[in-house]
């Protein structure tokens, strides 16, 4: 195991609180770009990329992708390329 799920989900709880019950519109990452799934997907990737880096553990955890379901079956998905 690298990741501990109530790590991650302490990780995460944040991340989904700044856009819970809220107009994604007003949102500042959402003032420049639509608030699509993708787009969704793409803020919560950053937003937790940085928390898991910031994070002082022995071992390195990398985020591989972070998928955003509407309703089944449609959902987006966000890779980072490099």
């Amino acid at each position: 195991m690298a990741l501990d799920f109530h790590e991650a989900e302490n990780l995460l709880a944040p991340v989904i609180g700044e856009l819970d019950h809220s107009h994604l519109n007003d949102h500042p990452f959402f003032k420049e770009r639509p608030p699509t799934s993708e787009q969704v997907a793409f803020f919560i990737f950053g937003r937790l990329k940085e928390k898991m880096n910031s994070r002082n553990k022995p071992f390195s955890v990398r985020l591989d992708q972070v998928s955003v379901t509407e309703m089944a079956p449609f959902k987006a998905i966000y890779r980072e390329t490099s």
